[in-house]
């Protein structure tokens, strides 16, 4: 009879929407290869620049599950790595890997040396700084990075860096501020509009979330984005299609890496040499660069008729509730095939 293997997941802040699609991911690829799964949620290692005090006081009553996987209790291991070693540096991460000694171990996200890792391609922000020096014409491109801690931010950064230089565009460090990969980064959005007041026609960031802190910052200024300054993110989380305007990004779905870190293990368990992995990203042009995406035409389209025929005003304001309370990069096609069959209903 064929083993069934078993697996554990080491994935920090489950209540965070990066670990939690990389579960399902996980999970989804577990089930489907017969695999047993099992998933240590913990925190961040040394969460020092958290001002969450009480998790500060307990995390480590999270981060002691490290130990349930010693001693060679499950066939492989896999580590998501960004979220768990964020205030670390790779050899602090190094050092609780070497604890699974014997063990086939691969992370997610953050390459460690002499270890596999499942991660997204880098090349998203090459096609970002790409888009906007040549169909926007952008020269004074902002870039707000993730913690020079991350391996993954480094990396991002080196692609705006070497994007810039394709195109013949001077590196100015006075363009750079380094975020942290949260919501909470306006400060350093707002010192780079400072060092730059009129002088910064697009900006770049490194994940979704620190563009949403960027957005409230350039609004404050009375700036249009989209006009005024371009901004582009990273990661095409759902809230980026809703933002206004929606935004430009990198599309990297983070539940494939859940799916190809399972079958990574898989492979090596069959006897496969371990490599690293890498999970293509998709550029995905919205308003927010200067383009206009297909949910802003159709909004667009509803409220027209909305204006244009009172009479069934009330009708398609549900409608429209009903499409974009749920229009995002998962389902845009099911919702695509309601438009068009409220526009054939109307006859247009």
């Amino acid at each position: 009879m064929k083993k069934r293997h078993s697996i554990a997941l080491f994935v920090g802040h489950m209540e965070s929407r990066f670990s939690e699609e990389i579960f399902l991911g996980a999970a989804h690829a577990a089930e489907t290869l017969d695999i047993n799964l099992v998933v240590f949620p913990v925190r961040f290692l040394e969460e020092e620049h958290t001002n969450d005090h009480l998790s500060k006081k307990y995390h480590y009553q999270h981060n002691c599950m490290f130990s349930y996987a010693e001693n060679n209790s499950f066939d492989a291991i896999i580590i998501e790595t960004a979220v768990i070693g964020r205030y670390v540096s790779p050899s602090a991460l190094s050092d609780i890997l070497k604890r699974f000694s014997g063990t086939p171990v691969m992370t997610i996200s953050e390459k460690i040396e002499n270890y596999p890792c499942i991660s997204f391609e880098t090349n998203g922000i090459d096609l970002e700084i790409d888009h906007l020096v040549k169909k926007h014409k952008r020269k004074r491109i902002g870039f707000v990075s993730g913690p020079s801690t991350n391996l993954e931010a480094v990396q991002r950064f080196e692609k705006y860096k070497s994007a810039l230089k394709r195109h013949g565009i001077p590196f100015d460090p006075k363009l750079v501020v380094e975020g942290d990969f949260t919501e909470n980064c306006g400060n350093v959005v707002e010192k780079l509009l400072d060092a730059n007041s009129g002088n910064i026609d697009a900006i770049c960031f490194a994940n979704d979330l620190m563009a949403v802190a960027g957005y409230k910052e350039i609004n404050k200024r009375g700036l249009s984005i989209g006009k005024d300054i371009m901004v582009t993110g990273f990661d095409d989380i759902p809230q980026a299609l809703s933002m206004k305007p929606p935004l430009t990004t990198v599309r990297a779905q983070y539940r494939e890496l859940g799916v190809h870190a399972i079958k990574a293990a898989l492979l090596v368990l069959e006897g496969n040499a371990p490599a690293d992995t890498k999970v293509e990203t998709t550029l995905i042009e919205r308003d927010s660069c200067g383009c206009k995406c297909p949910v802003t035409s159709d909004r667009e389209y509803l409220e027209q008729l909305m204006l244009t025929d009172p009479d069934i005003s009330a009708f398609m304001n549900k409608i429209h509730d009903i499409i974009f309370a749920y229009y995002n990069n998962t389902n845009y096609q099911p919702n695509q095939r309601l438009i068009n069959l409220l526009r054939n209903c109307s006859g247009v």
